[in-house]
């Protein structure tokens, strides 16, 4: 089965930027241990935040959807080269070289209301050069 782009050909030249962050939860606790062995107090720490941010660049002017099971409620394109924050990435409708998986685009004027195909991204870490034989999606980023 094919799973890239082009299935084989070689990649064109282009920089490597691999882009996500997780943020997680810390704790700390400190604990104050008297001279004869006992635990006398205990201070403590956490700070939680939620979620991670994926960061995939687009090869060239990209569609984006409100509905991406058949390509309906046309949305502002992604510009050539434009990097754009992602949230997820789900099924859809095929485009020609079969590839079925579509991102949800999470930067502003998207705000999560319309999706493109990942087909159209690098999803290698990469920001120019061919699509030709890059993966079909970026499997750091989550199913919706």
């Amino acid at each position: 089965m094919c799973t890239t782009k082009g299935c084989g050909a070689q990649s064109g030249a282009g920089s490597v930027n691999i882009a996500y962050s997780c943020n997680t939860t810390e704790s700390i606790s400190a604990y104050v241990v008297d001279a004869d062995g006992t635990h006398s107090s205990t201070s403590s720490a956490s700070a939680t935040t939620a979620g991670c941010q994926y960061f995939e660049t687009v090869g060239g002017v990209t569609s984006t959807f409100t509905n991406e099971m058949n390509e309906s409620g046309t949305g502002p394109t992604i510009a050539k080269y434009q990097t754009v924050q992602v949230t997820c990435r789900t099924t859809g409708m095929a485009v020609p070289d079969g590839n079925t998986w579509w991102y949800r685009i999470a930067s502003s004027p998207w705000n999560n209301a319309y999706y493109a195909s990942a087909d159209a991204f690098y999803n290698d870490g990469a920001t120019s050069g061919s699509l030709s034989g890059t993966p079909f999606f970026d499997p750091a980023v989550p199913v919706c």
